[in-house]
């Protein structure tokens, strides 16, 4: 059964319309696609948006499946240049992809056990939304509590947290205090798909799939697991040590489609948007 959700991940055409709703308010908002004087031979195409986060000194990087699906240009931003990533493996049954980056060591997280957690417990999003600029913004930081340990549904699969989430947030980490990854953020509940005849909004209705799920994708890519940990509920940490300890294992995706014939380019450099 499908689950009625909003995919976070940005792409052209809802870039295209928030372009011209901001340009009407006197804003500016370009999308990825047109920041750049690029030659035609190397213009991406179906271009798409999110979060991953390193789970590996070597590199291995989980993100959503949605947002890299059927692309062949794989991208994340490291220390503002874009840096070729390699899908490894995809689950699209639970949304989750595995992607390496030939880039050693990098700063990781911790994968924590997802079982027992307690409902009530503060949690932490750290991701890299659409209206940023994904080669010069730092990313955004969210704070919640894990609103039940079950999903839409009653699907024992995903977390239903608070933290607020916005288009690019898919794939980011859901972080407890002691720094543990208990789950990867991928949807929130659609208004339209609620009933409104109550005159209820749904607000902060998010989904993060259990990071329990990670070990199967690994296992099936042949990649060595790293160790989960059970996490301290009991973590003291203040939301900014969280944030300062943890943003720097936490990227930009970029994917996308290269036109027929074109060559992929080296890594580019801040402020270069090249395939």
């Amino acid at each position: 059964m499908t689950l009625p959700r909003k995919r976070l991940c940005s792409n052209a055409l809802r870039n295209a319309r928030r372009w011209m709703a901001l340009a009407i308010l006197g804003l500016t908002l370009l999308p990825a696609a047109a920041q750049t004087q690029a030659p035609p031979t190397t213009v991406v195409q179906r271009a798409s948006r999110g979060t991953g986060f390193f789970i590996s000194a070597d590199g291995l990087l989980i993100t959503a499946a949605h947002v890299v699906r059927d692309h062949d240009l794989l991208r994340v931003v490291i220390d503002g240049r874009q840096v070729r990533a390699t899908l490894l493996r995809e689950d699209r049954a639970r949304d989750l992809a595995l992607l390496k980056v030939e880039r050693s060591p990098v700063p990781y997280l911790n994968l924590g056990y997802s079982d027992n957690v307690p409902v009530g417990l503060e949690i932490y999003t750290i991701g890299y939304p659409q209206l940023s600029n994904p080669m010069r913004s730092h990313p955004r930081f969210s704070s919640g509590i894990l609103s039940a340990d079950t999903g839409l549904n009653e699907s024992a699969d995903y977390f239903q947290f608070s933290a607020p989430t916005e288009s690019g947030n898919s794939g980011s980490p859901l972080l407890a205090g002691d720094l543990s990854v208990v789950g990867i953020v991928l949807s929130k509940l659609k208004v339209k798909d609620t009933d409104l005849t109550r005159g209820d909004i749904p607000q902060n209705v998010n989904f993060a799939l259990k990071s329990t799920h990670v070990a199967a994708l690994l296992q099936s890519a042949g990649a060595l697991a790293p160790s989960f940990r059970s996490i301290d509920p009991r973590s003291d940490r203040k939301p900014f040590e969280v944030f300062q300890a943890a943003w720097r294992a936490v990227v930009p995706v970029l994917a996308a489609n290269l036109p027929q014939g074109a060559v992929s380019a080296p890594d580019a450099a801040a402020g270069e948007i090249k395939p």
